[in-house]
């Protein structure tokens, strides 16, 4: 397992944990706006807790992430980028991660607010009764909806840079040319 970022790859370790959180970041979305919308309260509270764990765990993946990067260099931004390119690639990198915490921080506001500690012990007494008149609601609505649409210019500047200029995703462990995987390993 390679330790360190090379300057064309992220390390073994990077790889798995931005796809392990992308494959957790894309399942908090489905459970957040279905437990908004359920009216059954034992589902809504399985429903709720999965969230609260999955966010927990998002939080402590991210801050290690963050840790990781400062510590490790990553690769250098693709090649073929213009310099507007290169701003937006950066830009959004960094949106990514600081959205994220704005969601996981504005989740543990309505925890509090919400009075929700006692979530785990069993009973849908737990469950809040409405949390839209609470400031952390409106944010993390917000920041969800933006992290959607940072998702998607992520994916989007993958797919385009995939497409007219070099296998990008062998940087994260997924190439799709066995060729240019091969230089890079």
């Amino acid at each position: 397992m390679s330790l360190r970022n090379s300057t064309v790859t992220y390390s073994q370790i990077t790889q798995r944990l931005h796809w392990l959180s992308a494959g957790a970041i894309l399942l908090m979305f489905p459970l957040g706006f279905a437990m908004a919308r359920i009216t059954n309260e034992a589902i809504k509270l399985t429903l709720y807790r999965l969230h609260i764990v999955l966010g927990v765990v998002i939080l402590l993946m991210t801050l290690f992430r963050i840790g990781w990067r400062w510590t490790e260099n990553g690769p250098e931004p693709p090649s073929g980028m213009s310099l507007l390119q290169k701003i937006a690639f950066k830009t959004v990198h960094f949106l990514l991660y600081a959205v994220l915490l704005l969601l996981s921080f504005s989740g543990i506001g309505l925890m509090v607010l919400g009075e929700m500690g006692s979530i785990f012990s069993g009973s849908t007494a737990a469950l809040p009764t409405d949390l839209t008149d609470l400031t952390p609601h409106f944010v993390h609505g917000l920041a969800a909806r933006s992290y959607i649409a940072l998702l998607i210019a992520h994916i989007g500047g993958v797919i385009l840079h995939q497409v007219t200029e070099e296998d990008v995703l062998v940087r994260m462990g997924a190439a799709i040319n066995r060729r240019a995987a091969k230089r890079t390993s």
